[in-house]
């Protein structure tokens, strides 16, 4: 099928500027894009397509043209999320939402009174829907929202917009999008639990995504996910570039084969080139197409950047002198020119935002209107103005003053406005004044659970470190590395919390306030999951006898509590626990009080007083909700689960730990190992062996792999009886040594130990296996007595006896 001409011989060059180019060739991309969203129609379930290639083959014309035949046939609803390297108000999926749900220079109060009436009228009541979504599209929003959060409120929509035609999301350039590709992985692992009939289309630069091996590994990453591929979008075959400057395009004769030759399949380049000219006059219509009007010249640049810069000069030699500047400092900003914050670097650069040059660059077709502002008509355009500014030596200056704009507006506060700041004045080459918004940033990407974000913020902020020749004694250091261990415990990554931590107890300096504090308490921590509790309980004492440490020692002294109560010292838990909650109090720390409360009801757990239990659980849960901590919420919903199983009421229990993994999975917590596990533990009650085995062998390859021996003890043990009901006596062997090991090493007591050694020992006396029943037996024992649970001792007292 040949494309349909639109030389326009006959109407003339007026309205060559006017008319779209349509989709030329990409046969093959255009069938496997329709295939996928045809797929995605028919399974329900989220799909994914990169389109990648070079800059200016056409990857987002692709995209489009697959979101504009869906949308004339009634195929999907389509959204649209656009990215830039530095991201600014426009950028992202906040925007994407404000778009669509037409948001737009809306107030705060506006915005969550529009995506209300919007909801109701998709039949949702739940005022926490629309409010968090509301948050999430309010500029500076989110504060308060995790990632999963977010991706939650926008997974959910999209099931709303799904109930009738699939969704098509287009995340435009996202080797500048980590939280889109963070938003894709997320949908991607949901596909089997929660189908949704959704088709991400993603499109990235080559040579963009060598310069951003973060964003690399995360594409990467989720493109080893089911329902993920590839299309490649290569430059355009011979025989459809010469469609496209004859057909298209209307050049005739040697003109159409000069340019052919030099942009080499590149269909931007050739239709900016043919759009230059024509703006510029130098061609004319011939009898058969454009031609070279009679004593013209028209030199073909050497590549695209020199077609945006001869366009952008030609478009400002109208303007005042200042425009040139006010541009690169859009530029600087992002694709996507928000008017308050250009005009307010602007102003901070000491130049007048021309009042035309906005309107102007429209009429000139560089630039496309937008809500909040204006874009950029093409990510390479920003980036040749940026290039201008670069070599005219104006570019630091252009950071400094988008710099200056984001400090008077960060002191309203708001979502990313920090790790803005930081990275303008980090590309200015203020090393000393980038690193401590760099790690206030990184700081507040830790506390929404951002965590890729956060170590690539930490990453940028050790770059300025390194240019201002910091040594290693220097205080700004540690609080880098303690964050990066904070952050590495949160992913269970007990090797990297080591590493970082005791990097910054080695170095830790007088001047080092609290980091070593927090570096001993840190590596308390691992210990602790490592199953080495008296390690852990030397770093915590480390860390209590510190001067003028009040967190850390509140902290520390849980944490050895949490110790002594593994240890069955209890009467030693709840006295540390008393001297740590004396200091949450003394400094106001809400989310230590409400600790306080886990720990006791730890205790309580323990000692089987399951009333009290479920009391300080219930408590606990509900001060953490208060607090907005839904990691604390999913402890003490767990902890609800485990009073619950142990009373019996085993489908009260599985509820219990279902919605502490989904918050835990949502908050990305490697201690989703620990519902996990207690799903597990169900299963043993209900003799579903099967199941069981299936969850232990999961949760042993996550655990090994993390370094947290300190729960292998419970999966070798809860093992032992899958491996007895199955009579897979060499595995059980394996399970049993495994365990004696793991308990050696932690002198851990639990009643679950204690549980599952006993099941397994009485599968093992029915099935004739006296002497590994005696050994499961003596297991058993020693957990119950080392517990202080006399009817458990007696028991097994009566068993080993022969009674």
């Amino acid at each position: 099928m040949r494309p349909v001409s639109i030389r326009l011989i006959g109407a003339g060059l007026g309205l060559y500027g006017l008319r779209s180019i349509p989709l030329l060739g990409r046969r093959a991309q255009r069938h496997a894009l329709w295939q996928a969203l045809a797929t995605v129609h028919a399974e329900k379930r989220a799909r994914l397509v990169l389109l990648r290639g070079p800059a200016g083959n056409g990857k987002t014309h692709l995209a489009e043209w697959l979101a504009e035949r869906a949308h004339e046939v009634g195929g999907a609803v389509v959204l649209r999320a656009s990215h830039g390297p530095n991201p600014g108000a426009e950028d992202g999926l906040p925007r994407m939402m404000v778009r669509h749900l037409r948001c737009g220079g809306l107030s705060p109060q506006d915005i969550r009174q529009r995506t209300e009436e919007l909801l109701r009228a998709r039949k949702e009541t739940d005022p926490g829907e629309w409010n968090g979504l509301a948050e999430l599209m309010t500029p500076g929003g989110g504060t308060l929202q995790t990632a999963p959060e977010r991706f939650g409120f926008l997974e959910r929509y999209f099931q709303r917009l799904a109930r009738q035609r699939p969704v098509i999301a287009l995340l435009d350039d996202v080797q500048w999008g980590a939280e889109s590709l963070a938003f894709a992985r997320h949908l991607l692992e949901r596909r089997e639990e929660s189908p949704l009939p959704v088709l991400l289309v993603l499109t990235a630069r080559d040579e963009a995504l060598a310069e951003r091996p973060a964003e690399g590994e995360a594409l990467a990453a989720l493109l080893a996910l089911p329902g993920a591929k590839v299309i490649a979008v290569p430059p355009l075959p011979r025989e459809d570039g010469t469609t496209l400057i004859q057909e298209i395009l209307g050049l005739d004769g040697d003109l159409a084969a000069q340019v052919e030759a030099r942009t080499g399949g590149n269909p931007l380049f050739a239709v900016q080139l043919v759009g230059d000219w024509v703006q510029r006059g130098v061609i004319q219509v011939g009898e058969t197409g454009f031609v070279l009007r009679p004593g013209s010249r028209a030199p073909i640049p050497d590549d695209l950047h020199q077609v945006w810069v001869g366009r952008v000069a030609r478009l400002l030699a109208g303007q005042p002198p200042e425009a040139q500047e006010a541009l690169e400092i859009a530029a600087t900003l992002s694709p996507f020119v928000d008017r308050e914050e250009w005009e307010g670097a602007c102003r901070a650069a000491g130049i007048a935002c021309p009042s035309r040059l906005q309107e102007e660059l429209v009429t000139g077709r560089l630039a496309l209107r937008t809500e909040e502002g204006w874009a950029f008509v093409h990510a390479m355009l920003r980036e040749s103005v940026e290039q201008q500014a670069h070599e005219a030596g104006r570019l630091a200056g252009h950071h400094r003053a988008c710099a200056a704009m984001l400090q008077e507006r960060r002191a309203g506060g708001g979502r990313g406005v920090a790790e803005r700041l930081g990275r303008h004045l980090l590309l200015a080459g203020d090393w000393e004044a980038a690193v401590a918004p760099l790690l206030a940033g990184a700081r507040e990407r830790r506390e929404t659970s951002d965590y890729p974000a956060a170590l690539s913020l930490l990453a940028e902020r050790e770059t300025a470190l390194h240019q201002l020749g910091a040594p290693a004694a220097d205080a700004r250091w540690g609080k880098g590395w303690v964050l990066r261990a904070r952050i590495h415990l949160h992913l269970g990554e007990l090797a990297e919390v080591f590493r970082w931590s005791e990097r910054a107890g080695a170095e830790s300096g007088p001047d080092w306030g609290g980091t070593l504090s927090e570096a001993l308490r840190l590596q308390g921590d691992a210990a602790r999951r490592r199953g080495d509790l008296d390690r852990a309980a030397g770093l915590y004492e480390r860390c209590i006898a510190l001067p003028d440490n009040p967190h850390g020692a509140a902290a520390s002294l849980w944490g050895l509590a949490d110790v002594a109560r593994q240890q069955g010292r209890t009467a030693q838990a709840r006295m540390l626990l008393d001297r740590s909650l004396l200091l949450y109090l003394a400094i106001g720390d809400e989310h230590g009080i409400a600790d306080h409360s886990l720990g006791h009801a730890d205790l309580a757990r323990q000692r089987r007083d399951l009333s009290m239990a479920a009391d300080l659980y219930a408590q606990a849960r509900d001060r953490f909700m208060a607090l907005g901590n839904r990691y604390g919420v999913s402890r003490g919903t767990n902890g609800l689960g485990d009073v619950a199983r142990m009373r019996g009421d085993l489908q009260a229990a599985r509820q219990g730990y279902a919605r502490s993994l989904a918050l835990l999975e949502e908050l990305r917590s490697a201690d989703a190992v620990f519902p996990r596990l207690n799903l597990a533990l169900i299963h043993l009650a209900e003799a579903h062996f099967r199941d069981a085995r299936e969850i232990f062998e999961d949760s042993r390859q996550i655990l090994e792999r993390q370094g947290w021996g300190g729960l292998l003890a419970a999966v070798h043990l809860g093992s032992l009886a899958c491996t007895a009901h199955a009579r897979d006596w060499s595995a059980w062997d394996d399970h049993l040594e495994q365990g004696r090991a793991a308990l050696s090493t932690s002198a851990a007591f639990d009643p679950d130990l204690a549980g599952c050694a006993e099941l397994a020992a009485r599968l093992l006396a029915r099935a004739g296996q006296d002497a590994r029943a005696a050994e499961a037996y003596a297991i058993a024992s020693a957990q119950w007595k080392g517990l202080g649970d006399t009817e458990g001792g007696r028991r097994m007292a009566r068993v080993l006896d022969g009674g």
